[in-house]
């Protein structure tokens, strides 16, 4: 009889690891998601619980493939991205979820103080299995158990390319770099699954979260008052605050006036039912038993910042004077001139990189600074060739995406292209000296100034609408400005977001960059005509 060999001790050890490993997996896996955050979450050291916060249950119940929250500051939906992404890790085997968030910093900083004791927790319930093999822990990959969480920052499209994904995490989706999303969701295209969260404080209208919400089914919390459905504050906001004597201030439903209401009674119902392939919800601070009804009305009633109240507290987008140039503005801008007219002025060009390439050609006046045509072209040769014959003393070019394409025309025409780049945060003037061939701007001064002399009369749109005139007008609009705080520093910084196309407005951004240096050097510039 051939005697089996004894393993070593630390083999055993291993192997009673692993069995207990199995053990509380198949035992989570029976849980439902809610009850997996009862049982094995904490939030900043205390056992996780729904008291307070009762509207987030069912959230944490939904499984649906396509999730969207659109939402107040501080409102948990962090948390519940974090559950929904460990348990789909827990109870599956081979997934691979994806968090994406505005920057690197938020990555670093989300993976560190948020997902670490998230994983902690994990691994005190028995449910990391950190036998056999070193796993990889580190901000941007964690392993957990058979699959893998990955975290991405969405400043550059280049790292949204390279792994294969199952579930997207899209967090403060607001913040982030529209273009780049599509990239992101083209990491679903293999996977079985392909499941979608998406959270945001909301900025603008028709904006980010707010596009996705109106898409969904649109659910919003109803809290229990006289009336059949209940009331949705936030809908209801301000009557829905009513003040009592002594200063005190209660949730009360404007239509059939019961009051004080109780927040935590409440249901979710679909406004949108019929889109049931995303299932939307609303978190509003006037739910929320973190901040008392009187903090919110004085905080209405004193800020300074309407839009950040709307947006924080009330988890609702909001405009206002974040669109700086309105249809009525340009068609006051709108000057004497015809398109494509001469008017004998030195020429200078802006160009805008995307799929296709949009030119914006600009007259220098005594008085204003005209756009004397515009239009898109496929190539960097029609650009050439347009360069020459509109006789143009300076081109600037948008220095990305085709860098080398770029190049290769500044090098054609020398002295009379620049790239440009945008940097944020960059101080002091751009270099405007001659023989420069690149341009580095702060985007944010750059959009400032095209915002600025178009509403000071600088510069004059051509006299009448044709198609490409509208194109140019849809584009100008599309920029707005928002303002975003530090939560380290306290320090605020303005960004321009765009709500749709917006070409045309860099195109003008960097014509406006040519004429400042046309304007410093000397430009002698040959015309197109019979030699004398």
């Amino acid at each position: 009889m051939t005697e089996t060999p004894e393993l070593p001790w630390h083999a055993l050890d291993l192997a009673t690891e692993a069995r207990r490993h199995e053990r509380a997996r198949a035992l989570i896996s029976r849980l439902s998601p809610e009850l997996f955050a009862l049982k094995v979450r904490r939030v900043r050291g205390q056992p996780f619980s729904f008291g307070g916060h009762e509207y987030l249950r069912d959230l944490y119940a939904d499984q649906h493939p396509h999730v969207v929250i659109e939402k107040a500051a501080q409102m948990g939906a962090s948390e519940l991205a974090i559950s929904r992404a460990l348990y789909t890790c827990v109870t599956r085997d081979g997934v691979c979820v994806i968090l994406f968030f505005p920057t690197d910093q938020d990555v670093r900083d989300f993976s560190r103080h948020r997902v670490a004791p998230a994983l902690e927790d994990l691994r005190q319930a028995g449910l990391l299995d950190d036998t056999g093999a070193r796993k990889t822990d580190n901000v941007g990959l964690r392993e957990v158990g058979r699959s893998v969480l990955y975290f991405r920052g969405m400043q550059s499209g280049i790292r949204m390319k390279s792994v294969p994904a199952d579930f997207l995490i899209f967090d403060e989706l607001d913040e982030s770099p529209p273009e780049f999303k599509p990239l992101a969701r083209e990491r679903l295209s293999h996977s079985d699954m392909k499941w979608i969260l998406e959270l945001s404080t909301p900025t603008l209208p028709d904006y980010g979260i707010d596009v996705e919400f109106r898409r969904s089914d649109q659910r919003y919390w109803h809290v229990e008052c006289g009336c059949p459905d209940g009331v949705v504050l936030e809908l209801t906001f301000p009557e829905c605050l009513a003040r009592r004597r002594g200063g005190a201030v209660e949730l009360r439903c404007p239509r059939c006036g019961r009051g004080p209401l109780d927040p935590s009674a409440g249901r979710w119902i679909a406004h949108a039912p019929e889109r049931a392939e995303r299932r939307g919800y609303h978190l509003s601070q006037l739910f929320s038993t973190a901040i008392s009804p009187r903090e919110i009305l004085e905080e209405y009633e004193t800020t300074r910042n309407v839009a950040e109240f709307h947006n924080s507290k009330l988890g609702i987008p909001y405009a206002g004077d974040r669109m700086p140039l309105t249809r009525a503005e340009l068609l006051r801008a709108m000057g004497e001139h015809e398109r494509g007219a001469a008017g004998g002025g030195l020429r200078v060009m802006g160009v805008d990189q995307g799929k296709i390439l949009h030119w914006l050609l600009l007259e220098i006046a005594e008085r204003e600074t005209r756009i004397v045509d515009l239009g898109v072209v496929d190539g960097f040769p029609e650009i050439a060739r347009r360069i020459e014959r509109e006789g143009v003393a300076l081109c600037v070019i948008d220095g990305l995406p085709n860098q080398h394409s770029a190049r290769d025309l500044a090098r054609s025409l020398p002295g009379r292209v620049a790239l440009c780049y945008y940097a944020e945060a960059h101080r002091g003037e751009p270099d405007l000296r001659p023989g420069r061939d690149t341009v580095v701007v702060d985007r944010t001064e750059a959009l400032d100034r095209v915002v600025t002399d178009l509403l000071r009369g600088l510069v004059a749109l051509p006299d009448r609408l044709d198609a490409d005139v509208e194109e140019l007008i849809r584009h100008l609009t599309a920029i707005a400005k928002v303002e975003k705080e530090d939560e380290r520093t306290g320090e605020r910084t303005a960004r321009y977001l765009r709500t749709g196309p917006d070409h045309y407005a860099h195109a003008l951004g960097y014509a406006l960059i040519a004429a400042d240096r046309a304007r410093r050097v000397p430009v002698v510039t040959a015309r197109a005509g019979r030699a004398r």
